[in-house]
């Protein structure tokens, strides 16, 4: 009865870091299908329970995808990786740098929560692992 209860992801954030909003909205879905046991639904069902629970932007953004000749529109990982591109074009990894070097640790913040931070800003910065 729990899984029951299990609350949809987020609505995509379309403010701030575009890229990590996307990554965090995606990882979120990934969890609640694997939850709601929705890993085996079709491709079409997984593409609108994305579009359903991204909000009006990503189904905007959506609309305007075009596709190759060897992409399929209706599998569910093109309509993914098509969000991937184009949210990591929407990176500016300058910023993202500046944004990271300047991140300083707040008065009471424990030290665990500043490091989370800290590995959360560099994963757009596009940094060697």
């Amino acid at each position: 009865e729990a899984m029951d209860q299990m609350l949809l992801p987020e609505m995509l954030k379309t403010t701030g870091n575009l890229n990590s909003n996307w990554k965090m909205y995606k990882q979120q879905l990934q969890m609640y299908m694997a939850a709601m046991d929705l890993n085996t639904a079709t491709d079409e069902g997984k593409i609108e329970l994305l579009l359903s629970t991204a909000g009006r932007q990503a189904v905007d953004i959506y609309n305007s995808f075009t596709y190759g000749d060897t992409e399929d529109k209706t599998k569910y990982q093109v309509i993914v990786a098509k969000f991937d591109d184009y949210y990591k074009s929407q990176s500016n990894e300058i910023m993202e740098r500046f944004n990271l070097r300047n991140r300083f640790q707040k008065n009471g913040e424990t030290i665990s929560s500043f490091v989370a931070d800290l590995r959360l800003l560099a994963q757009s910065c596009n940094y060697a692992d």
